[in-house]
């Protein structure tokens, strides 16, 4: 009976460790060398999660408030491709205070995509056509902005088709027909909501790349890192943290939500606070 009760009570410690993480945050700090200087929020993989109460989300907004960013970026898949409508205005009003703390730039992840193609998810799709329209947001979906003289930030939008294709099938001409070619003069910042394709992104060279989409790996395993991918891949190559790709940035974040798998394990939903010295 002892090494039963044993199992059970290690068992039920990681059930409630992992409720615990779905329902906290903390924050990530993260500094890489570049030409330039700046400090920017990354966040990501929110799912129309909710954070506190009265005001939903008001410490989150506080918290990164506090960093003081020049920029804050938003790597993706803010809500979730459904028909439900759960925390959406929480959603729109998260976003909204962010945008009153700096510019904020969106990149479009592959629920968003979904969003906008599938009339299916009108209720959402009404939500984000509003959102776009908030002052001190840009929405770049296959479009490059300029934060100041020094700095350029692209936001690529990955078809549906090619989240199903293996990394190989990333053609070499792919991210400039699409965003076309960088200035190598600026400190180009790319969003890319799947990290799958990192070398992909360090090939188009794109000085620090900036992903989501796994979710840290769900569960994180000592030595071994993300155990799986949110397309149920075991053991995804690039799960959190910085990665060196080439001579080239690549940050996936594991982002602040979760969904269908509402639970997660050695792996904290994190706002990341990334400075550029």
């Amino acid at each position: 009976m002892i090494p039963f009760i044993i199992i059970l009570s290690m068992a039920a410690l990681l059930v409630f460790r992992g409720l615990y993480e779905v329902r906290h945050y903390k924050i990530s700090k993260c500094e890489i060398e570049g030409k330039t200087k700046a400090k920017f929020v990354l966040i990501s993989d929110m799912h129309a999660c909710t954070y506190g109460r009265k005001p939903v989300n008001g410490g989150l907004v506080l918290d990164i408030r506090k960093e003081n960013p020049d920029f804050i970026i938003i790597a993706g898949d803010m809500y979730t491709a459904t028909k439900k409508e759960k925390n959406l205005d929480e959603t729109d009003e998260f976003i909204r205070e962010l945008c009153k703390i700096a510019p904020v730039y969106y990149g479009v992840g592959n629920h968003e995509d979904r969003i906008e193609r599938n009339h299916n998810y009108s209720v959402t799709k009404n939500h984000l056509d509003k959102i776009k329209e908030t002052k001190n947001l840009y929405y770049l979906s296959d479009e490059s902005a300029s934060f100041n003289d020094e700095i350029t930030i692209l936001g690529l939008n990955l078809e549906h088709v090619v989240y199903k294709e293996k990394p190989a099938d990333l053609k070499d001409n792919y991210l400039t027909k699409k965003l076309g070619e960088l200035n190598k003069d600026k400190y180009n910042i790319l969003i890319a909501h799947n990290p799958k394709y990192a070398k992909a992104y360090a090939k188009y060279g794109a000085d620090l790349t900036l992903c989501g989409h796994v979710h840290g790996g769900i569960v994180r395993l000592p030595f071994l890192g993300g155990l799986i991918s949110t397309d149920f891949k075991p053991f995804p190559r690039y799960t959190k943290g910085l990665y060196k790709v080439f001579d080239k940035n690549v940050y996936v974040t594991s982002g602040l939500g979760s969904h269908h798998i509402n639970y997660r394990l050695f792996n904290m939903p994190e706002v990341v606070s990334i400075e550029i010295i």
